[in-house]
C-alpha cells in the first residue's frame, strides 16, 4: 500500500496536500472513478457551471503591436452570492442571519496582485491581479477569514499590461457590469437596484451599496489614476500634501510636506476635485504641448486616462472614488510600514543606553511560552534580530508582515521589563509604541 502511495506522490507537481483531499474525495464519492474523464472534458463541465452566472467583459489588448478582444470571464458579485446560496445551505443560514432587511447592505471590493506557483522561484509571467468582495455585516472578526472573501474576477498582469486605459479600465468595466451600467440605458439588475436571494427565511431583496474600495497604496493609485507615492501629490486623499523640499510647499502656507503629522491641516480631496481635475486635463490635452501636459498631471497628481474609473459618467452616482478608499491597514502598518519605521527608531534610540540588538535577539530566544496556533512562528521570531537583519536594516526594521505582527506583543513586554530608570530615560519613545501596539490591535 505504501508503495502504491509513494507512486502518486508528487505526480506532475501536485503537493502531498492536494493528493491527500484527493484521495478523501474520492472515498467519498467513488462514483466519480467510473468515468475518467480527460483535461477538455473537465474544461467542458466547468465551462457550463460558469455559464449559469459568468459574465463576459470584451477588452482591447495590444501585444506586439496587434490590438485584439480578449474575452474575460468574470461574473458579479450578486451572481457569487446567488450561486453560494444555491449550492451551500450552510452559507444560506449564514447570509440570512447577517443581512438586514431594512438596511443596504455594505460592500467592501479588494483587488491585488498574486503571484501562482512556487513561493521560493516567483514567475512574473504568472502575476494575476484578483478582485473579491465581503460584507460589512459580516463582522470585523469574521471579514479576516479568506472564505469570506468570494473573488469574482481574476486577470493576469500581462493582459492588464496590454489593455488601453490599464488596470483603471478592467476596474471601470468590471463597476459597469456590477451596476447594470454596461449600456448607455441601464439594465435594472445591477446592485444598487436590488436582486433576489433565496434565503432559509424566504425570498429576500437585497439591494448592495459599494462602501469600501480596499487595496495597498500601489494597486489603489493604479486603478484610480493617481501618480502615487512616487508623485508630487504621495497622499490620494488630500490636496494639499506635497513631497518633501517641493516648492510648491514653500509658496503656500496651505500646502504641507507629507511629513506633516497634524490631520487639521489636511485638505481632504473630494470626488468633485477628481471630477475636475479629469475635466481640466482633458482641455489641458486637445490645447497644450505634451510637455505641458505632463506637468499639468504631476501638478495635480493625476494621469489622464479617458478609459479610467475617474473619467467614467455612468458609475458617479453608483461609486464614490474618495468616499470609498481605504488604505490596507497590513500594508500601512506592517508590510515595510509604520510598525517597521516605529520598531527601528526605537532600537535605535535604546543603543546609547546599551540595548543593543543582541538583546533582544537573546530575550526572543529565552523560554517564551507562545499559543500553540502560533508556536511554529513565535519560537523563530528571534531570526528577525540576527546579524544578517541588522546589516539589512539601515533605513528601516527589515521583516515580513507575520513577523511584525508576532514582534508588536513581544517587544511591547520587552519595554515593560526593563529598569525604572531606564523607562522614565526613554518614556516619550516607550508611550509612542505603546500607542502603536493599541492602534494594531485594534485594526487587527
Amino acid at each position: 500500500m505504501a508503495d502504491s502511495r509513494l507512486k502518486l506522490a508528487g505526480v506532475d507537481g501536485i503537493s502531498n496536500v492536494l493528493l491527500c483531499k484527493l484521495w478523501k474525495g474520492f472515498k467519498e464519492s467513488p462514483e466519480v472513478l467510473n468515468d475518467v474523464p480527460s483535461r477538455f472534458h473537465l474544461q467542458r463541465d466547468i465551462l457550463r457551471e460558469f455559464l449559469k452566472f459568468g459574465q463576459t467583459i470584451t477588452l482591447p489588448v495590444t501585444a506586439n503591436g496587434q490590438t485584439t478582444k480578449f474575452s474575460w470571464h468574470c461574473t458579479r458579485p450578486q451572481d457569487v452570492l446567488k450561486y453560494l446560496c444555491d449550492k451551500s445551505a450552510t452559507f444560506a443560514h449564514f447570509l440570512d442571519s447577517k443581512l438586514n432587511r431594512s438596511e443596504t447592505a455594505k460592500m467592501i471590493i479588494s483587488y491585488d496582485e498574486i503571484t501562482g506557483g512556487n513561493v521560493l522561484r516567483p514567475d512574473n509571467k504568472r502575476k494575476f491581479v484578483v478582485f473579491s468582495c465581503s460584507f460589512k455585516c459580516f463582522g470585523t472578526s469574521l471579514a479576516s477569514k479568506s472564505c469570506l472573501w468570494m473573488p469574482f474576477a481574476i486577470l493576469r498582469s500581462t493582459v492588464v499590461k496590454g489593455v488601453k486605459g490599464g488596470l483603471s479600465r478592467c476596474k471601470r468595466d468590471l463597476l459597469r457590469t456590477a451596476f447594470g451600467l454596461k449600456n448607455k440605458i441601464p439594465s435594472g439588475d445591477g446592485l444598487q437596484d436590488g436582486f433576489i436571494l433565496s434565503l432559509p427565511s424566504g425570498p429576500r431583496l437585497v439591494t448592495v451599496h459599494l462602501s469600501n474600495n480596499l487595496a495597498d497604496e500601489a494597486a489603489l493609485s493604479t486603478a484610480l489614476g493617481f501618480k502615487g507615492a512616487s508623485g508630487l501629490l504621495p497622499c490620494l486623499g488630500c490636496k494639499n500634501i506635497v513631497m518633501r523640499g517641493s516648492k510648491r510647499q514653500r509658496a503656500s502656507t496651505r500646502v504641507h510636506e507629507v511629513s506633516c503629522a497634524d490631520p487639521k491641516l489636511f485638505d481632504e480631496r473630494t470626488d468633485d476635485d477628481c471630477i475636475e481635475a479629469v475635466r481640466l486635463l482633458r482641455k489641458i490635452r486637445r490645447t497644450m504641448r505634451p510637455e505641458d501636459v505632463e506637468e499639468s498631471q504631476k501638478q495635480l497628481g493625476i494621469t489622464h486616462n479617458p478609459l479610467g474609473v475617474l473619467a467614467d459618467k455612468r458609475l458617479r452616482h453608483v461609486y464614490s472614488p474618495m468616499g470609498s478608499l481605504t488604505y490596507d491597514p497590513m500594508h500601512t502598518y506592517l508590510q515595510s510600514g509604520v510598525c517597521n519605521t516605529e520598531v527601528f527608531l526605537l532600537l535605535r534610540s535604546m543603543k546609547p543606553h546599551g540595548i543593543a540588538w543582541s538583546t533582544i535577539y537573546e530575550f526572543c530566544r529565552s523560554s517564551i511560552t507562545w499559543p500553540k496556533f502560533q508556536c511554529d512562528k513565535g519560537t523563530r521570531l528571534y531570526e528577525c534580530f540576527n546579524e544578517t537583519r541588522r546589516k539589512n536594516s539601515s533605513k528601516t526594521f527589515k521583516c515580513g508582515a507575520s513577523e511584525m505582527l508576532g514582534l508588536m506583543p513581544l517587544i511591547d513586554h520587552f519595554l515593560t521589563l526593563l529598569p525604572e530608570n531606564l523607562q522614565d530615560s526613554m518614556k516619550p519613545e516607550i508611550a509612542s509604541f505603546h500607542q502603536l501596539h493599541k492602534c494594531v490591535g485594534y485594526y487587527m
